[in-house]
């Protein structure tokens, strides 16, 4: 009689145990074993539309492609006298100077770099130099006339330590030149000390701007 009661608790729990077990999920048909994994494209698509450092690039090869030196007249040594000096960015514009006082240190054959100035050989730093058409800094202007030709002039304290420099740009006062590459502009610069002495006597040169 005790054997039996024992056999059906035995079967019992069993089943209650069997009963009690929670279910297994059913497998993942994704991750089923030999089935591959689904892969990512990783090819980018072009939108058509270039990227700012891209569209930077192209912009600065185009400039750097299409941008050219303005030409300049290369003029030989043969063709300028000694007391003539020729403004090489203003051809065939020339001026007279002594050359007793003055030398010119053009390098006429360079049509790379404009070297165009005479220097002055009774003052240690005193030039008149040729400037190529340009906008110039705001500044005091005065309108002078030396001979026959006319001048707007901007004059420069540039620092106590280097000097003085003054532009002069000339008033379409030169009968028969063609001013259509601009007016000329003309720079006389010298040091402090010599200022007055330099300017008196490089406005006698500029004096003489003609036309051969």
């Amino acid at each position: 009689m005790i054997s039996l009661i024992i056999l059906a608790l035995s079967v019992g729990c069993n089943q209650a145990i069997q009963v009690n077990r929670p279910a297994e999920p059913p497998d993942d048909p994704g991750l089923q074993t030999g089935t591959p994994l689904p892969t990512v494209d990783q090819t980018l698509t072009p939108t058509g539309k270039p990227t700012k450092t891209r569209a930077a690039a192209e912009e600065v090869e185009s400039l750097r492609s299409s941008a050219t030196l303005p030409p300049t007249r290369t003029l030989t040594p043969t063709s300028v006298h000694p007391g003539t000096i020729a403004l090489k960015f203003y051809p065939p514009l020339v001026m007279d100077y002594d050359p007793a006082a003055w030398v010119d240190r053009s390098d006429y054959p360079n049509d790379q770099f404009v070297v165009n100035y005479l220097e002055s050989q009774l003052l240690a730093n005193c030039s008149i130099g040729v400037h190529g058409p340009s906008g110039i800094p705001p500044a005091p202007a005065r309108a002078v006339t030396l001979g026959d030709v006319r001048y707007v002039v901007y004059t420069y304290d540039d620092s106590p330590w280097i000097g003085m420099s003054a532009w002069y740009i000339e008033d379409q006062s030169v009968p028969g030149h063609d001013y259509s590459q601009g007016l000329p502009v003309l720079v006389i610069a010298s040091g402090l000390e010599e200022w007055r002495e330099c300017k008196s006597q490089a406005e006698l040169v500029l004096a003489s701007l003609r036309t051969p």
